[in-house]
């Protein structure tokens, strides 16, 4: 049972890493149409 939580916990943080990493792109892709 412990492996679970293990494996949980690194779901999560992969999750939020994806999404914090997603929302950088989106933003410079935002910013990078804006300029042209």
């Amino acid at each position: 049972m412990d492996n679970l939580w293990i494996y949980i916990l690194i779901i999560l943080l992969v999750l939020g890493g994806g999404c914090s990493l997603t929302a950088t792109w989106w933003s410079k892709k935002k910013k990078n149409e804006k300029e042209k």
